[in-house]
């Protein structure tokens, strides 16, 4: 009977545990960046919704504008992104974005990415819209059990092949093996 038992235990097991798969830290870390930043950053962006774009970030945000020269905190920036916002919804335009990722790296609670975007923007029924292609370099930090952007710096008028070039936001293997940086203390 003890025997039964223990192969009762041993296939119920067996069973239960068939499908879950034990997932890469690195490649958790970057899905959770997926769905706490990168999805609701398109999402928000498209929508003109000023504010789920800045509740992305950190309080403590730096952001560089690397084209006009110009650095915002939080603050300073929500005002720049409603007034681009208002800018397009009074001349009913829409926008799309898609961010494809040169570089990424995660560790503890900070991670580093640079990537490329293209952002296309519509005049009102227009179906053909304005493809214009940028390059960007994030910080971002773990607050309170989510990731926020601390730092941000873009610039835009680069080659369409660097952004073509680049792996999808869903293509996270190629960077699960970035190298992990090492803490230097004095």
């Amino acid at each position: 009977m003890n025997c039964f038992t223990a192969i009762f235990f041993v296939l119920q097991i067996t069973f239960t545990f068939k499908d879950k798969v034990i997932k890469d830290p690195v490649i958790e870390s970057f899905e959770q960046i997926n769905d706490q930043i990168w999805y609701p950053f398109i999402q928000a962006y498209e929508d003109l919704d000023t504010d789920s774009f800045i509740r992305l970030h950190s309080f403590r945000l730096v952001r560089m504008d690397l084209n006009e020269g110009m650095q915002y905190d939080i603050d300073s920036y929500y005002v720049q992104q409603k007034e681009i916002n208002d800018y397009y919804k009074a001349n009913k335009k829409r926008r799309t974005i898609d961010l494809r990722f040169q570089h990424r790296t995660v560790q503890d609670s900070f991670a580093y990415e640079i990537g490329y975007y293209k952002a296309t923007s519509y005049v009102h029924q227009e179906p053909k819209g304005i493809d214009y292609y940028g390059k960007f370099n994030v910080i971002l930090k773990k607050e309170n059990g989510y990731w926020k952007i601390i730092f941000d710096a873009d610039h835009g008028e680069i080659p369409s092949y660097l952004y073509s070039s680049s792996k999808e936001l869903e293509d996270l293997e190629p960077f699960k093996d970035s190298k992990v940086i090492k803490r230097r203390y004095r």
